[in-house]
């Protein structure tokens, strides 16, 4: 069980990389790409953060 776990979350951070290596440089990626919630939670937050920097992304 835990092995599952762990997996799960090196192939997301693995497409965290690969987003972040875009040719724009703004990550936007979508909700529906992360296996587990606490992925999706970390993305939320850090659009939230880029939304209150303001200027360009998010």
């Amino acid at each position: 069980m835990a092995d599952g776990i762990n997996t799960a979350i090196k192939n997301v951070n693995a497409v965290y990389k690969g987003a972040k290596r875009g040719t724009n440089g703004v990550v936007k990626p979508h909700f529906k790409l992360h296996t587990t919630a606490a992925a999706a939670n970390k993305t939320r937050r850090n659009v939230n953060r880029r939304k209150s920097m303001g200027g360009s992304g998010g």
